[in-house]
């Protein structure tokens, strides 16, 4: 059992944080792949490195890799394919590393995890504001995804404007047309929608396989205000 300090909690919160509100993270790509140090907490196990700082992963390059070059990782690409193939190889993440004395670690389900729950929180907090949310139609049918829930079925992705619903678009919703949704309608008939055809909804969609679902009574109650429990699938 690993035992993670404050100082580290504090850490991982500040990454998870800039990195839902900037959009992507950087990495040091050499010859031999990202760059990756031995866990100097967990033995046996690689840790990869990544910043929420292009400029810290500029100045450590040179030290961690040969011929080093900085990779832009967007949360399209970190969530859909760089931590699930890094889960996988039972590797870790290491956040904003620096000659600081707090080296923190993270599993790479954890990372998506909390990545996901804070753009979930953004959705929310904006949609509260904004009074809207958006969903991709195909003339009057909704973009939907097959759920991940053991009981199957399939989900409503949800968006929190309008150009991240455009950047969904490709695919088999290359077709279809991002819809402004008013919270009202939203509430009364969208959410109505998913319980008659039984029917989750996943807030803030990115693809991958830590995908967030909601039932259609917790998205109703974290947009009238409320906290409901949260279930993943």
């Amino acid at each position: 059992m690993t035992i993670v300090g404050l100082d580290e909690l504090q850490v991982r919160s500040r990454f998870v944080r800039d990195v839902a509100l900037n959009g992507c993270v950087f990495a040091v790509e050499g010859v031999n792949g990202y760059a990756r140090v031995a866990s100097p907490k967990r033995a046996g196990q690689m840790v990869e490195l990544l910043w929420t700082d292009q400029s810290e992963a500029q100045r450590w390059a040179d030290v961690l890799v040969a011929e080093p070059r900085i990779v832009v990782l967007t949360l399209d690409m970190l969530l859909s394919r760089y931590l699930p193939k890094l889960g996988d190889e039972k590797r870790l993440v290491g956040i904003n590393w620096s000659d600081a004395p707090v080296e923190a670690e993270m599993t790479a389900y954890d990372l998506d995890q909390q990545l996901r729950r804070a753009l979930m929180d953004q959705l929310i907090a904006q949609a509260l504001k904004s009074r809207q949310v958006w969903v991709l139609k195909g003339g009057d049918i909704y973009a939907t995804v097959i759920t991940r829930h053991p009981a199957g079925g399939e989900a409503l992705p949800v968006f929190v404007d309008r150009a991240s619903a455009e950047k969904a678009m490709d695919g088999v919703w290359a077709q279809t047309t991002p819809v402004r949704v008013p919270i009202g309608d939203f509430l009364q008939k969208t959410i109505l929608w998913c319980v008659e055809t039984r029917r989750r909804i996943a807030p803030a969609y990115l693809p991958g396989p830590g995908l967030i679902e909601l039932h259609a009574w917790e998205m109703k109650a974290l947009l009238s205000g409320h906290s409901p429990a949260r279930r993943v699938a």
